[in-house]
């Protein structure tokens, strides 16, 4: 299970009553009580916040990750990294490395600056340099945690990936993803 949180500082305004904005806590379901077999990857949660750049002063994002089996594992070691895509789709994209790749083990949180307003001088040059003008860029920040454990059934390797987009480029950011992800996987033997 992934999860995305961030807390954004703002700049002072007469919009807002205060100087740090968070989403809204998300809501988790309770686990079913057996295990269901495993569906396609879902989102659950709620993570709805629309940001007005031109008020953003920074911002600080955190990823949490815990990986969960069905069965006991063991030499469980997990690699991540974190990477922001900013492009003009189907034109041209550049991507940042906001966390080089990272060795960690269990269940862990990475926190990383996410500075909108580097993002925005960016596109702006970009937009100037190319000549090539859109409505709206997108922005994306992509979590990658790639795990191998072993378990007496085999070993595990898995490619865990959790994204975060928003259009960039219209004065305002909404994250268009829930902030918590899930990808149930199961252990399963066959007989030969």
């Amino acid at each position: 299970t992934g999860e995305f949180d961030y807390s954004v500082h703002l700049k002072e305004n007469s919009l807002f009553d205060t100087e740090t904005l968070k989403p809204p806590p998300p809501v988790i379901p309770p686990p079913p009580p057996t295990p269901p077999p495993p569906p396609p990857p879902k989102t659950v949660g709620a993570g709805e916040l629309l940001l007005f750049s031109k008020l953003v002063d920074s911002m600080d994002a955190t990823f949490n990750y815990k990986f969960k089996c069905d069965q006991p594992v063991t030499e469980l070691t997990e690699e991540v990294t974190i990477i922001a895509i900013l492009e003009n789709p189907e034109v041209w994209s550049k991507t940042f490395v906001l966390v080089p790749h990272t060795k960690k083990s269990g269940g862990f949180s990475v926190s990383f600056p996410l500075d909108i307003n580097h993002f925005t001088e960016m596109l702006e040059a970009i937009r100037s340099e190319t000549g090539v003008p859109a409505e709206s860029y997108n922005l994306t920040i992509k979590a990658d945690v790639h795990t191998t454990a072993q378990t007496d059934f085999g070993p595990i390797d898995e490619v865990f990936s959790q994204t975060l987009s928003s259009a960039l480029g219209k004065g305002t950011l909404e994250w268009n993803e829930e902030l918590i992800q899930s990808k149930p996987v199961s252990i399963t033997t066959s007989q030969m």
